[in-house]
């Protein structure tokens, strides 16, 4: 590849594989994430980046696509050499602006957040919690983590969420939680989709929401029998099914 960029560079008389690039095929992805650092940073973040994808990339392969918890914790400690090498060469506020461009966590957060539409400074301050913890816990794949784990990522989850509710206060921060459900999200974009407006998938949200507490405390009742159970969950289903077509 290095061969390649090289040849590149020499048959389109150019200095820089930035400006070989412009010339056979415009704007990639590096330039995307990077574009707003000077030109003598670009290309040593586009290095450190490629290194450090590759270490992933053998993880991924090891495991088959299928990280266990050593594998997590693995991945986890590569993703901080990667940042820490990335803060040798950025300053802490081009790390920042970098980081709310391409990292995994700002990533996960333009999915996660669509329903919930963040101005810019809602967006930096639900990323500064929520890198915070990514970059201490990683990802969990499949509940890879052991129980201790486990308690200790719940319980500083516990505290993002106290934090959240601080930053956006309380009206917004339950908006934020509940565009934070997937279940809800894909409501937001069924009423998209069909320009209704955004109070009806709320309300759709809500009264799901209640009757899987309905079934959840119908679950619990020990006192009922099973024919007891069954029709009451049927009626349960018949009032949700009324109220959504409502």
């Amino acid at each position: 590849a290095k061969e390649k960029k090289a040849l590149l560079q020499e048959l389109l008389s150019v200095d820089s594989e930035e400006e070989a690039r412009k010339l056979y095929g415009g704007t990639d992805y590096y330039e995307r994430m990077s574009g707003f650092l000077p030109k003598e940073k670009r290309e040593g973040v586009r290095e450190l980046v490629q290194k450090f994808s590759e270490l992933e990339q053998d993880v991924y392969r090891k495991s088959d696509g299928r990280p266990d918890s050593e594998d997590s914790k693995e991945l986890l400690k590569i993703r901080n050499e990667r940042r820490a090498e990335l803060a040798k060469l950025l300053t802490p506020q081009e790390l920042l602006d970098y980081e709310l461009r391409s990292s995994q966590t700002a990533s996960q957060m333009r999915y996660d957040l669509t329903a919930f539409e963040p101005n810019e400074d809602e967006f930096r301050r639900i990323f500064k919690a929520r890198a915070e913890f990514d970059n201490e816990f990683g990802p969990n794949y499949g509940g890879t983590q052991d129980a201790e784990q486990q308690k200790k990522r719940a319980e500083a989850q516990r505290k993002v969420d106290e934090a959240l509710k601080l930053e956006l206060g309380p009206e917004r921060y339950a908006e934020y939680k509940q565009a934070s459900d997937y279940a809800y999200r894909e409501l937001a974009r069924v009423a998209t989709r069909y320009e209704l407006p955004k109070e009806t998938a709320k309300k759709v949200w809500a009264v799901k929401t209640a009757a899987e507490e309905q079934a959840s405390k119908l679950r619990q009742d020990q006192s009922l029998s099973t024919e007891q159970r069954q029709a009451a969950a049927k009626a349960i289903q018949a009032e949700t099914e009324k109220a959504v077509t409502e």
